[in-house]
């Protein structure tokens, strides 16, 4: 039997129900996928990898900075 792994990444969109803009869309494009998934029956996992930690954590989650602010 095959199962199918999206290929999502970041933070699980089924735990993010309180988002704001802009990244509430991403959420909820992403939950429209895995309903239709789970409404074909397809044998699915999902794994998620929460947004790449060693990436985010060196900036404290500041996209704009690779190391922590300094002020």
């Amino acid at each position: 039997m095959s199962r199918f792994l999206p290929s999502e990444f970041g933070m699980d969109p089924a735990r993010m129900g309180d988002a704001m803009e802009p990244g509430r869309v991403s959420f909820d494009e992403k939950m429209t996928v895995r309903k239709a998934i789970k409404d074909a029956g397809i044998p699915h996992t999902y794994v998620s990898a929460n947004c790449f930690a060693d990436y985010f954590v060196g900036s404290l989650c500041q996209m704009q900075w690779l190391v922590p602010p300094r002020d």
